[in-house]
C-alpha cells in the first residue's frame, strides 16, 4: 500500500475473521519528516524512519498481548529495512496506559508537544 508516495506497513490481529488489533505504520525519509531531532542528521539521503500512525487493540482483547506482537511485527519490519535508523510515533501527552505501553516496549519520550 502507498500513500503520498511513501510505503505504509499494516498489520492486522484476527481472531475468527474478526479484526480485534491492527498497526499502521510509514516509512519516511528522515529530510521529510517533522521531526528531525530524532537521529543524527547524515548526509546520507537514504536514511529512513519508520513512524507508527496508529496500534490499538479491540476493547475486549486489551492486556493479552496483541498490540505488543503487533508493535514487534513493526519493529522487525523497521529491523529489515537496511536504511531504517529509528522509530517514532506520538502519544497524548494524558494517555498513562499507552506511554507505559511503550517505555515497557523500549520507546523513550524525547519531548511533549503542545
Amino acid at each position: 500500500m502507498w500513500e503520498n508516495g511513501e510505503p505504509l506497513f499494516t498489520q492486522v490481529a484476527l481472531c475468527n475473521e474478526d479484526i480485534i488489533g491492527a498497526v499502521t505504520a510509514q516509512i519516511q525519509r528522515c529530510d521529510d519528516t517533522e521531526d528531525k531531532c530524532l537521529i543524527h542528521q547524515s548526509k546520507d539521503t537514504s536514511t529512513t524512519l519508520m513512524y507508527i500512525l496508529t496500534l490499538g487493540a479491540r476493547q475486549d482483547y486489551r492486556r493479552k498481548g496483541i498490540a505488543s506482537v503487533l508493535l514487534t511485527t513493526c519493529i522487525n519490519e523497521a529491523k529489515a529495512d537496511s536504511s531504517c535508523r529509528a522509530l517514532y510515533l506520538h502519544v497524548k501527552a494524558d494517555n498513562g496506559q499507552a506511554i507505559r505501553f511503550y517505555e515497557k516496549n523500549g520507546f523513550h519520550r524525547l519531548r511533549f508537544l503542545e
